[in-house]
C-alpha cells in the first residue's frame, strides 16, 4: 500500500481519536475482536467505543477514506460483509473522501442489524456532538431524524 495512503488513514484515524476524547467517550483503537474472517484473517477494529449512551455494550467504529477513485468499492463492500458477518457490536463506518462519495451513497441501503451507518466525517462529527452535548440522543437512530435515516 502507498505511504500516503497510510498516512491519509492514520491523519483520519487520529481526527476521529480526537473527537472521542473530546467527548470523553472511552475507547480503544485498533482492538481486536477474537475472531477470523473468511481468509483466515484475525479482525481488528479501527476504534471500539466501550460505553456511551445508547450504547451499553459500546460500539465499534471503522473508517475509511479515499480521494482517487479505485478499488475503494470493493473494500468498502468487502467490509460491510465483514460487519454483517463477524462484528457482534454495533458499527458505523465512516466512509469519506473524494474517492468514497459514490460507494458510500450506494451502500447505505445496506445498512441492517448491527451494522448502523455508513457516514461522511461531517455527519460522524455530528453524530460525535450529540453524543457529548446532553441532549440525551444518543444512539444513531435517535440522532437522526427519520428522513435522514433513509439515506443510511
Amino acid at each position: 500500500m502507498p505511504r500516503s495512503a497510510n498516512r491519509n488513514g492514520m491523519i483520519v484515524e487520529s481526527l476521529i481519536a480526537r473527537c472521542l476524547e473530546l467527548c470523553e467517550l472511552p475507547y480503544e483503537s485498533q482492538h481486536p475482536l477474537n475472531v477470523v474472517d473468511s481468509l483466515n484473517s484475525k479482525i481488528r477494529v479501527d476504534f471500539f467505543v466501550r460505553q456511551a449512551e445508547g450504547y451499553p455494550n459500546g460500539f465499534i467504529i471503522e473508517s475509511k477514506w479515499q480521494d482517487t477513485s479505485g478499488s475503494c468499492d470493493k473494500k468498502v463492500a468487502a467490509l460491510c460483509d465483514n460487519i454483517k458477518k463477524y462484528y457482534g457490536q454495533p458499527t458505523i463506518v465512516v466512509a469519506d473522501g473524494r474517492g468514497l462519495t459514490r460507494a458510500r451513497k450506494s451502500l447505505r441501503s445496506q445498512t441492517e442489524g448491527n451494522f448502523e451507518a455508513i457516514l461522511s466525517f461531517g455527519e460522524f462529527i455530528s453524530f460525535c456532538m450529540s453524543l457529548c452535548n446532553g441532549k440525551g440522543k444518543r444512539s444513531i437512530q435517535k440522532h437522526f431524524s427519520p428522513e435522514q435515516m433513509k439515506m443510511f
